[in-house]
């Protein structure tokens, strides 16, 4: 069984364009299987495929705005969340969410950015 369930029963509802991706296969849920590169799995509790994930949806939807990521275990307030967007230009770059990196070569050379998914 999956936790995705409840939330396709609730938040989701709500959203418009909705895309599982999981290492493994979930019969029931339409999933875009992805599999890690050599020893990644090691690395960062599953964050490694965030990055394939992305490439994806920019391909699937290269018109929308915004692309939110969260965990099986997440509950969302959508209209909190569009709230929250609305004070932004999406024309700008930004991470909105935890700043957290298990490696110093995901880190850009800038500042203390990182790509992180929370």
């Amino acid at each position: 069984r999956t936790r995705l369930l409840s939330q396709q029963l609730t938040w989701l509802r709500q959203v418009r364009d909705v895309v599982f991706y999981s290492e493994s296969e979930i019969a029931s849920l339409p999933t875009v299987g992805l599999r890690p590169a050599f020893r990644e799995e090691l690395v960062g509790s599953g964050a490694w495929k965030n990055f394939p994930a992305l490439i994806d949806l920019h391909k699937r939807f290269p018109l929308h705005k915004w692309v939110y990521f969260s965990d099986d275990d997440t509950f969302v307030y959508v209209c909190n969340l569009l709230s929250r967007l609305g004070h932004y230009r999406e024309d700008n770059d930004y991470y909105i969410g935890l700043y957290w990196t298990p490696r110093v070569d995901m880190e850009w050379q800038e500042g203390q950015i990182a790509y992180a998914s929370g």
